[in-house]
């Protein structure tokens, strides 16, 4: 849990906000108010049991780093990691960053479906992880994201599922 036992915080008094303000490592989503103000919002955005359970058994923690977009970390026993790149910064800080959030809630994705003690293919936990933030009704950001991606197998069989989810959703209407 996110150190209830230093600051005493029993579950459900564990908010975005202590989230964001209590990690050490979260020093530079502080210093930046547009970038403190998205991940507030983002953890907010989070249904519930969705952010019990990303936030139940280890501290959520995003880490800074050089790279491209974002990614997971194995957890350890006490985080589970998520890696943001400076692109992936730059969309917080755009006027639309909702390209960010569907990135972000692609990783929680991850990491609510425990990806990487799974033993699956790589595809079917994209996809997994592209069906969370499908949740969160981000599929025209992914489907805008991957667009920009080289049309690697990977990228053409999620476009696919998110093409089959957007042809669902106007048989609906």
């Amino acid at each position: 849990m996110f150190n209830l036992r230093k600051k005493n915080l029993s579950r459900s008094q564990v908010t975005p906000r202590t989230i964001l303000m209590d990690n050490p490592h979260h020093e530079w989503i502080r210093e930046d108010k547009l970038v403190f103000r998205f991940f507030k919002e983002a953890l907010e955005l989070l249904i519930e049991t969705d952010f019990l359970k990303l936030n139940s058994e280890k501290e959520l923690c995003f880490l800074y780093s050089p790279g491209r977009y974002a990614s997971t970390l194995p957890s350890s026993n006490k985080y589970n990691f998520i890696i943001l790149y400076p692109d992936m910064i730059a969309q917080v800080k755009s006027v639309d960053n909702s390209i960010a959030l569907a990135t972000l809630f692609h990783e929680f994705g991850h990491l609510i479906n425990d990806h990487h003690s799974d033993k699956r293919s790589a595809l079917i936990k994209q996809i997994e992880a592209d069906n969370f933030a499908i949740k969160y009704k981000f599929e025209e950001e992914l489907t805008e994201l991957l667009n920009g991606e080289n049309r690697t197998f990977e990228v053409v069989k999620r476009l696919e599922n998110l093409q089959s989810y957007l042809e669902s959703l106007s048989l609906d209407q």
